[in-house]
């Protein structure tokens, strides 16, 4: 059995080029293919490197359920689960436009999947943490990002995010 691909440096640059092509208007969105169970498939592909998005969303776009896979080589090495909840429907233009705006412009280059935490705007801030206790890394983590509306520090944007090597 062949040994498994762990070389963080490559997946953290994919996954820093794969969220700036997959933000609102990059690339990846308009490859965005609806399934039979209804979910959607995005799919990002770099030479040997492939990711697939494939996700649930409600119509007022305010929950969102989704898996992220790299595959390198054909092999699927790394994954994502996560849940997004955005209590007002009346923020979600607002509150996506940031999030995809903030994760592309602004990723962790510790762990790529999320933005640096306190990246804000005039009207939102954005938050994470680690649930497993000190810092997250590519192999294994367990992530609550939350978005704050900031004049009232009310939370626009509720996201849990697990993942880490699968193979």
């Amino acid at each position: 059995m062949a040994e498994p691909y762990r070389d963080e440096t490559s997946v953290k640059d994919f996954l820093m080029t794969t969220w700036a092509n997959y933000a609102p208007g990059g690339e990846a969105v308009a490859q965005e293919i609806p399934q039979e169970d209804g979910s959607l498939l995005g799919t990002v592909i770099d030479g040997s490197w492939k990711m697939t998005d494939t996700y649930h969303v409600n119509n007022d776009k305010t929950a969102f359920n989704g898996r992220e896979v790299i595959f390198k080589d054909g092999m699927p090495i790394w994954a994502a689960n996560y849940h997004s909840v955005i209590p007002d429907p009346t923020d979600s233009t607002a509150v996506l436009e940031f999030f995809y705006g903030t994760v592309a412009a602004n990723p962790n280059p510790v762990l790529p999947v999320t933005a640096i935490d306190g990246t804000e705007n005039d009207q939102f801030r954005f938050k994470v943490e680690s649930m497993l206790g000190g810092k997250p890394t590519l192999a294994r983590f367990v992530l609550a990002e939350t978005i704050l509306y900031k004049p009232t520090s009310r939370a626009s944007f509720l996201n849990h995010v697990i993942g880490g090597w699968i193979n």
